[in-house]
């Protein structure tokens, strides 16, 4: 697969949440355990697991959006690679979220 259908694989739902969908595409030296990512404040903030990358990456779509809208910034390529709703489920079947 080229990377472009790696991209709209994992933005679909199901796929976001399957962990071992994700470490076949990630890279070689990836430390999971290395998550993290500093807040507005500047404040280092470490995630846990990966399901907490997903809901911060959610998170910071919502913001980019308003953002964007409030001061009337035209779309980029960022913004249609965002534009699709994601969102998080909790699973019937599996203590995980889809």
């Amino acid at each position: 697969r080229g990377p472009w259908q790696v991209r709209r694989s994992i933005m679909q739902p199901a796929a976001v949440a399957d962990q071992a969908f994700l470490e076949r595409y990630w890279h070689a030296n990836f430390d999971e355990s290395g998550l993290g990512f500093l807040n507005e404040d500047g404040t280092f903030v470490r995630l846990k697991k990966l399901k907490h990358l997903l809901h911060a990456v959610l998170r910071w779509r919502d913001q980019r959006q308003e953002w964007r809208q409030s001061q009337q910034v035209k779309k980029s390529g960022v913004d249609d690679a965002l534009e699709p709703c994601l969102k998080l489920v909790a699973s019937d079947k599996h203590n995980d979220l889809l």
